[in-house]
Parts: C-alpha cells; structure tokens; sequence
C-alpha cells in the first residue's frame, strides 16, 4: 500500500500546476482592467444619478452581492449565450470559456470597486473643485487632474483587498473547463490518486503570488499615501 501523503508529490506536481499560471493571470489581468474601468464608470453615473442606468446598477450591485461566485458564473456560462443568440443572432459555441470567467468577475468586482471610488470622491473637498474651474479647467480635467488622483490615493486599500481577493476567487474557473492553475492541479492529483499533495502545491503557487501582490501595493503606498508629504 503507497503512502497517504507523500511530500515529494508536492514539488513533482509544481511544474504541471505552474503551466496552469499562463491562463490564471490572463483571467486576472483581464477581470482587474473590466473591473475598474466598470467601477470608474458606474460610480460617475451613480453620482451623476442617471435615471433608470441608476436603478439598473443599483440591481446588479444586489445580484452580486447576495448571490454566491459559482452560481454566478453558471449563470453567465448557460445565459448569456442563449441571450446572445436570440437577441444579435451571436452564435457563442466557438467561444473560450476565459470569456464567461471576466464577464462574472469583471461585473462583479466592478460594482464592489465601484462603492469604493464613489466614496472616495465624494471625500474630495467641494473646494478643490472651485479652485480648478477658478483656474480655467474643465469639468473633464477637472475630474482626471484635480479629483480623481487625490482618490485614487483614498481607495487603493480597497483596490488592494478586491485584486487580492479576486486571484483566488478566479480559481473557480475550471469549473466550465478553464484549463488553469486549479485545473491542473486537480488533474495532476487525479492520475496516481494523491490530490491533497496536488491542492498543496496549487495552495503555494496561490499564496506565493499573493504575497508578491501585497508587496506591490505596500510599495505603491508608501509613495501615494494619502495626505503624505516628500522631504524637500
């Protein structure tokens, strides 16, 4: 009878897991730029209070809050395509399933980051905004010269929670056949039986770059703190 866990399994494993890695950070950095350009755009229009765009967001919000991750993606997964195809005679089949993995998450994590960027600006002074058009600014440099990086510097704790977040939570992309870091490491413990030595090493490979993420935002920091100031 062969070991119950055998520790070697872990570092043997690693290289098929890490081939998975590729297609992880591709889901990642896709879902991460969705993300915020929906959460930029869906907090101007909730400050803006664009009727009926408004409700609608603010029913998203709901749907993503309250309903669990998976059962999201499945949703997207069996959904959409069947919309697609009777309203705009989209015909999805050929599709990678990389495309229902951003679409959930991308919404998802936007309407989180969206709250936070919303919050943020509101907490710009109303005289940073009188002093730019003083000086001849439009409300469109108004916003990205004045506002938004004095914001910016406010939600990047948040930013830093959901992309940390996120990159575990796309983990549940093999489930509609993703061929990822999850993927192969549910595989790779499926062929001699060993699974838990194979959840270990994907485990590292998730809490490794983890650390690396955090690294970088506590880099960023040091330099955008809010309100910091450089010595002349």
């Amino acid at each position: 009878m062969g070991k119950i866990f055998d520790p070697k399994l872990i570092l043997e494993y690693m290289p098929e897991i890490i081939k998975g890695l590729p297609t992880t950070l591709l889901i990642f950095a896709l879902v991460l730029i969705i993300s915020f350009g929906l959460g930029l755009g869906g907090s101007v229009i909730k400050l803006k209070k664009v009727p009926v765009i408004t409700q609608l967001i603010n029913l998203i919000a709901s749907y993503t809050t309250n309903v669990p991750s998976v059962v999201q993606l499945y949703i997207i997964y069996y959904i959409l395509p069947a919309v697609l195809l009777v309203l705009f005679g989209i015909d999805t089949n050929s599709w990678d399933p990389i495309v229902y993995v951003v679409v959930t998450f991308g919404v998802q994590r936007g309407v989180t980051l969206m709250e936070g960027i919303r919050a943020a600006i509101l907490s710009v002074p109303k005289g940073q905004y009188e002093a730019a058009y003083a000086m001849g600014l439009t409300r469109f440099q108004t916003f990205f010269r004045i506002v938004f990086p004095q914001a910016f510097k406010i939600v990047l704790p948040i930013v830093e929670m959901l992309t940390c977040t996120l990159f575990k939570r796309t983990s549940v992309a093999y489930m509609i056949g993703v061929t990822d870091v999850m993927s192969r490491a549910i595989f790779a413990g499926a062929r001699i039986g060993h699974n838990l030595e194979a959840f270990i090493a994907a485990a590292l490979v998730f809490a490794a770059l983890d650390l690396v993420f955090v690294g970088m935002f506590h880099f960023v920091e040091k330099h955008f703190r809010y309100g910091a100031t450089r010595p002349a």
